[in-house]
């Protein structure tokens, strides 16, 4: 019952291997997957100098789901200040 409540953790090379097993036509590489943590697209977090993402949430975002990262939920541009 714990493996339900715990994340799939993964690097971007197990992701894209997951990925290939699941859809072995995929056009979605390692390199892909690692633009997307370097963009911000997806969430990430930091072990070491390995950069883990959460599988599922990788998934969603590829079925066209709307994953919020950090970035996006911090408010962008110049806005007036209230007076």
């Amino acid at each position: 019952q714990v493996n339900n409540m715990l994340p799939r953790m993964r690097v971007a090379k197990e992701a894209a291997r997951e990925i290939k097993a699941i859809d072995s036509e995929t056009a979605v590489t390692e390199t892909y997957i690692r633009r997307l943590i370097r963009e911000g697209t997806i969430p990430h977090v930091d072990v070491g100098r390995k950069k883990l993402i959460n599988l599922d949430l990788l998934l969603e975002y590829l079925n066209g789901s709307n994953v919020k990262t950090e970035a996006e939920q911090i408010p962008k541009g110049i806005r007036r200040i209230q007076e």
